[in-house]
């Protein structure tokens, strides 16, 4: 039996109406009260029509369970802003579908490997000599600006080009690359404009300035964020919107911003790991005689990078965590700033991340807004992907197995557990 066709109507109904509600806002600086509450009861009450179903064996009951869990996080999203209510910790892990064990099982991987992270930040100083100091690249002055911008373009086009041949011949996903459009931008921050379709590097992170005046690629950086935001968020959206899927999985939002993260530092590892076995592309990107070098820290700093970043998903829970009592009581504070010492390479950053965030509370002790949604990098779904297609065989050896892996990564903005529920289907596949 298929998706109803009258729920995924008033699905797309829904969907319309929340888009042009948007569309009002960003115009207007002012949203519609009724209407918008009208959207929140609409939603509720396709969310109670729904089935769901535990172990879904069709594309349907996937589709079905995805639709749901859309809906609701929509609605706490909705309901919130409407109430006035302030997010919580539960509302955050409900909105991006995180289930708090997995955030919690991360203390026990940190105590595990601190030792061989202490470890591999000393191997780094010893390995690695580091002569000069890396300058912020001076963007407000014109003729450096100018000059930043000529050197950056250059070299983005060189990548994206280089890297779209090269993943094309790889995976069936990689054909859609050339549908992209990338730019350097002057912004901080690199990201991917989903309206435009056009992906924008930031030179600031890309390039600096040398101690002499003269500028520099960050070459490796250059790669992670074609990765991060190329073949994960670009890619995603592009193959998406060419896809027979419905609106709600065609559109990203909180729902699906934990597996979109996820993803994208997935594809920052496959980008270097792509270089690494193509001699070919190295030359294409100008890169033989220096790569090997740029290779060898990538590995040398994963350990070190993965438990930086892990510790700060894990400090943010504790920090957002009111089981360990009024965050503003100085005992708490001393028993927050305890437990995260124990696992940090250095306590001063545990003591640091407490202190500067005494004052990120509401009235209701919730931690600020803006440190909980970072925990939407925290999902483990893309890893937990890949043991699912492994267990039927599925991996990246064969063009046949790559491509198919890839589609299903990159082919709709699901929920963590719709990824693995539509892998699994997949795999029987």
């Amino acid at each position: 039996m298929g998706l109803n066709p009258e729920l995924l109507q008033e699905a797309e109904s829904i969907w319309a109406e929340n888009n042009k509600i948007n569309r009002f806002g960003t115009r207007f600086g002012i949203y519609p009260i009724d209407k918008s509450k009208l959207l929140l009861d609409r939603s509720l009450a396709l969310h109670h029509q729904l089935r769901s179903t535990s172990t879904p064996t069709t594309a349907d009951e996937v589709l079905e369970n995805e639709l749901s869990r859309h809906l609701s996080s929509r609605a706490i999203s909705l309901d919130n802003w409407l109430s006035g209510r302030t997010w919580t910790l539960e509302n955050y892990l409900h909105h991006y579908g995180l289930q708090a064990s997995k955030i919690t099982a991360l203390k026990d991987w940190l105590a595990a490997n601190r030792a061989a992270a202490l470890q591999g930040s000393e191997d780094l100083y010893r390995r690695f000599r580091v002569d000069a100091y890396e300058l912020a690249l001076p963007l407000e002055v014109p003729r450096l600006r100018d000059q930043a911008v000529g050197i950056g373009s250059n070299r983005v086009e060189i990548y994206h080009q280089a890297l779209a041949d090269l993943y094309s011949s790889v995976s069936d996903a990689g054909s859609y690359l050339r549908q992209l459009r990338v730019d350097v931008t002057t912004k901080n921050r690199s990201e991917f404009n989903y309206r435009s379709r056009r992906l924008g590097l930031s030179l600031g992170s890309i390039l600096y300035e040398n101690e002499d005046g003269s500028l520099q690629v960050r070459e490796r950086e250059l790669l992670r964020l074609y990765g991060h935001e190329g073949l994960a968020h670009a890619l995603q959206y592009i193959i998406t919107q060419a896809s027979p899927l419905p609106v709600f999985l065609k559109e990203n939002s909180g729902a699906s911003a934990a597996t979109e993260e996820a993803l994208a530092l997935h594809m920052e590892k496959v980008v270097f790991d792509e270089v690494a076995d193509s001699p070919e592309l190295q030359k294409q990107l100008q890169l033989t005689d220096r790569y090997p070098d740029i290779y060898e820290e990538v590995k040398a700093t994963a350990l070190v990078n993965t438990f930086k970043r892990r510790f700060y998903h894990y400090s943010i829970y504790v920090l957002a965590d009111l089981s360990f009592g009024d965050p503003e009581d100085p005992q708490v504070v001393n028993r927050k700033t305890e437990h995260l010492s124990e696992l940090a390479i250095n306590p001063m950053v545990a003591r640091n991340l407490i202190e500067d965030n005494r004052r990120h509370y509401d009235s209701q002790k919730n931690l600020d807004s803006d440190l909980l949604s970072e925990l939407r990098y925290a999902s483990p779904v893309v890893d937990e992907a890949f043991a699912v297609f492994a267990q039927n065989g599925l991996d990246y050896t064969s063009r046949a197995g790559r491509s198919l892996i890839d589609l299903t990564l990159l082919t709709g903005f699901f929920t963590p557990a719709g990824l693995l529920e539509n892998a699994a289907l997949q795999r029987s596949r």
